[in-house]
């Protein structure tokens, strides 16, 4: 969500400009003329509903969230021709620009970002209430979306639990208007190339985002650079709306009827403005039915909804679809509060989804979403008008960058004590077993010269890393004799020739890694990876397969993969190097501490409890059919196999907690961190020569 100086009528301030029609390149005929358009507050009516439609009803309207990419159209637009008319005057002030952008931004997210500290005090569990704090101090700071960007990965909490996941969007903006006032006032300072360095930093950056979206989605989504561009688009509509002579001037040839679709036409052409506006209100609608989040976004498919901004604000107030649709009274009036209520609904879905345990019914979603309507006017009535408006604005502005900096600080200090988990005394050992695990993306420890030992695989395999420092503590491993490499790639089985079009980073692992294991340092390779979910959910295909046949749709595509795999371990065993295969750790939900939290608003007072745990027979079944061929091709090739069932089952159950008591999981297919470090012996024998084939224990450390 993006938010602008324009002030609401029937106040008078930064409001769009009528499009001028001056013959000169140099002036704009209207520069001090800047008329207030109701046109563009509907159209930030329809993006806020498309978005709030998408977070409450996603099976429904998949595609609302390009109602963001409108925003920054918008957005671009009119800070730029507030920006470019201050400039012209010779009235603009770094100061004042600063300033009126702190009274716009900053009551209504104060509000918020204290409203949610408030509920997350009394709901949220120590852990979440950590990672609350961290995305207050990231929202104060205008930084969530690099926050956000971090934290993505194998590992991340679902979207849904992050109440401040969408201020991602007013970090962006707010990053952009740090450097382009700056940089268009240096060229107009100089009078050098204005409309050149506004061209030039939108194709950069989109040139950017197309190449970031096939090679890193994740910062093509959150990244500035990847963004700006669409922000950049609306500063070319500004731009040339206020000087619609200079393209005519570049060209010589004057036609301005065929430069109307760039947006430097007047009232001149009213059926061209109709078409240009039908146009652009048909691009947004098809993206907001066409583009889901398989997509690949933003990409070349954000195009859409930014042409279609572009296009119906281009085509000015006076169109067919302005005056009876984007002006009407119910779509000005939702444009006005589009800010706060942009802000307040989705804090109010995602503790809704934290509190229940599950997404919010369709009845409570639109409980929400009138509720979030009902505190966006309050917001909008009592806090925002007061402190936007009125008289002593340095004072104003003064005052809310210390509240926003007391905010931040608040929320630092909240994730730095780990949310203060004296509040939840009922649930200790569950809340401490939710946050404990080592992520990590690799590992290599010990002498570079000495003989290697590699462990290989998904995050399955990283999850031992705590039991390898504990044997290097306990000498058990010697790391001046010895080097100990993790390498791994989250969700991706070592497996050769294999891909996945969701996991873009696996293909590149195994070529990278697979044919380096016959390396004459290595000595031992062990292979591990959550093998049943990887074989029969994810997206897996192999590329030397044309048809990209799934191997969860395909026993055969499944036994192709199988031989490639045994025929990795019979290259390895034969270059004399000992394989270990390590198969899965029992996975369910039923062991994810989160799914064991107490539900309800009064959840922090209640005392989690503790379901029948699995029995072995079920665990069995659940990885027995992918888990057995596993065994049998990787015995058959050469290789020893580790079985953790054999460890962490006895004869009747896989516990989810141990002898004392204590959860024995991460989450619904990862071991705790502290549990690992302890128990998790079974690995041990990796490094150890001497061994041959492991032999289970009785499972007296898991009850």
């Amino acid at each position: 969500m993006t938010v602008t100086e324009t002030k609401q009528p029937p106040m008078t301030a930064p409001r769009a400009p009528v499009s001028p029609g001056s013959e000169s390149p140099g002036r704009p005929e209207t520069i001090g003329q800047v008329d207030y358009r109701p046109d563009i507050d509907g159209l930030r009516a329809i993006a806020v509903l498309a978005v709030i439609g998408f977070h409450a009803f996603p099976a429904w309207i998949r595609g609302g969230f390009v109602g963001v990419d409108v925003f920054f159209v918008i957005s671009g637009y009119l800070i730029s021709t507030i920006l470019l008319t201050g400039m012209e005057r010779g009235s603009f002030r770094f100061s004042q620009f600063y300033i009126r952008r702190i009274r716009r931004i900053f009551p209504a997210l104060i509000v918020v970002l204290l409203a949610c500290m408030v509920a997350g005090w009394l709901v949220l569990f120590s852990f979440e209430y950590k990672a609350l704090g961290k995305h207050v101090a990231g929202s104060a700071a205008f930084v969530s979306n690099f926050v956000l960007w971090n934290e993505a990965g194998y590992f991340d909490k679902a979207a849904e639990t992050k109440p401040l996941l969408h201020i991602w969007s007013l970090g962006i903006e707010e990053q952009f208007y740090i450097v382009w006032p700056l940089l268009l006032y240096l060229t107009w300072r100089f009078r050098t190339g204005t409309l050149a360095l506004l061209l030039l930093l939108l194709l950069g950056s989109f040139v950017l985002n197309v190449r970031a979206a096939g090679i890193d989605p994740t910062a093509d989504f959150f990244s500035p650079l990847t963004r700006f561009w669409e922000l950049m688009a609306g500063a070319v509509l500004a731009y040339l709306s206020l000087y619609p002579a200079v393209l005519q001037w570049i060209s010589r040839r004057p036609s301005p009827k065929a430069f109307s679709w760039l947006g430097a036409a007047g009232a001149s052409y009213p059926t061209a403005n109709d078409v240009k506006a039908i146009c652009g209100l048909l691009l947004v609608v098809t993206a907001v039915l066409v583009i889901d989040g398989s997509k690949g976004y933003p990409g070349w498919w954000a195009l859409l909804p930014v042409a279609g901004t572009y296009l119906m604000i281009a085509a000015g107030p006076n169109t067919w679809i302005g005056n009876r649709l984007l002006a009407t009274k119910m779509l000005v009036a939702v444009g006005l509060i589009s800010y706060p209520l942009y802000l307040w609904h989705w804090p109010l879905l995602s503790f809704i989804r934290i509190v229940n345990g599950t997404a919010p019914s369709a009845a409570a979603a639109t409980l929400a979403i009138l509720l979030s309507f009902a505190l966006a006017w309050l917001t909008y009535l009592l806090v925002e008008k007061p402190l936007r408006f009125g008289k002593s604005a340095p004072v104003k502005a003064a005052a809310l960058l210390a509240v926003m900096a007391a905010i931040g600080l608040a929320g630092y200090v909240t994730y730095a004590k780990g949310g203060f988990a004296f509040r939840n005394p009922g649930a200790e050992d569950l809340v401490a077993a939710a946050q404990d695990y080592e992520h990590s993306e690799g590992l290599t420890l010990g002498n570079p010269d000495a003989p290697v030992t590699i462990l290989v695989g998904d995050s399955t395999m990283g999850q031992y890393i705590p039991r390898v420092r504990k044997l290097i503590e306990q000498s058990t491993v010697d790391l001046g004799r010895s080097r100990i490499v993790f390498d791994l790639e989250g969700a991706c089985p070592p497996i050769p020739d294999i891909a996945s079009d969701q996991i873009r980073g696996c293909a590149q692992f195994v070529d990278k890694v697979l044919p380096t294991l016959d390396g004459e340092k290595i000595k031992t390779v062990a292979l591990a990876a959550w093998w049943t979910p990887e074989f029969t959910d994810t997206r897996y295909y192999l590329r030397s397969d044309p048809s990209k046949v799934l191997l969860r749709d395909s026993e055969a595509a499944q036994d192709r993969a199988l031989d490639n795999f045994a025929a990795l371990i019979s290259h390895l065993v034969g270059a004399g190097k000992r394989v270990f295969v390590l198969l899965e750790t029992p996975s369910s939900n039923i062991y994810d501490p989160e799914t064991l939290m107490p539900t309800g608003w009064r959840r922090l007072l209640a005392r989690p409890k503790i379901p029948e745990s699995p029995t072995r027979a079920q665990m069995e079944k659940f990885v027995g059919k992918i888990s057995d061929k596993i065994q049998r091709v990787a015995e058959a090739a050469g290789a020893r196999v580790i079985k953790p069932l054999d460890y962490l089952c006895d004869s009747e159950f896989c516990p989810i907690a141990d002898k004392d008591g204590h959860f024995i999981y991460y989450n619904y297919g990862h071991l705790r961190q502290s549990y690992v470090r302890d128990h998790a012996t079974y690995i041990d024998q990796i490094f150890q020569p001497d061994v041959d084939h492991a032999l289970p224990i009785d499972g007296s450390s898991a009850r």
